[in-house]
């Protein structure tokens, strides 16, 4: 598979978390997947939350850990649509995956987010987006976007 960084911010207030969130505005679209990767409480479930106003969702967004799949209604390209938020933390083998149904409700309607997707990289079909939030020197976070292909 190939990976082409399509944009990167260096930045840990709200305003570069919303650049991020608005840049994945104007080019996500429906069925579209996007891994995230970072450490815990590196700001994921924070960053959906960001990305879920811009998609115009009024629901609240909260952490999938116990749930695994949350979803929220959100407009995409003007049209209604489904911001599915996924995490796998607690996940250890693909054909947990497969038990819950997983790879029939990733390529639906709508954006699947998926936190802890690098655990089962092989399991997802490009293309898909990777999202990685890495620390830098001293409180400062880099973000960075890729399209795997």
């Amino acid at each position: 598979m190939k990976k082409e960084i399509i944009k990167e911010e260096k930045n840990i207030n709200l305003e570069g978390i919303e650049k991020i969130a608005e840049f994945f505005k104007n080019i996500l679209k429906d069925g579209d997947i996007v891994i995230m990767e970072g450490n815990l409480g590196f700001g994921k479930t924070t960053f959906v939350r960001v990305l879920s106003r811009f998609l115009e969702s009024t629901d609240i967004v909260s952490s999938p850990s116990f749930t695994l799949i949350n979803e929220y209604d959100i407009i995409l390209n003007g049209e209604e649509s489904i911001l599915r938020h996924v995490d796998l933390y607690r996940l250890e083998k693909e054909e947990e995956l497969d038990d819950i149904g997983f790879k029939d409700k990733i390529r639906e309607n709508g954006i699947t987010m998926i936190e802890w997707g690098g655990k089962f990289k092989d399991y997802f079909e490009a293309p898909y987006y990777l999202f990685e939030i890495e620390m830098q020197e001293e409180n400062n976070r880099l973000y960075r976007i890729s399209l795997i292909s």
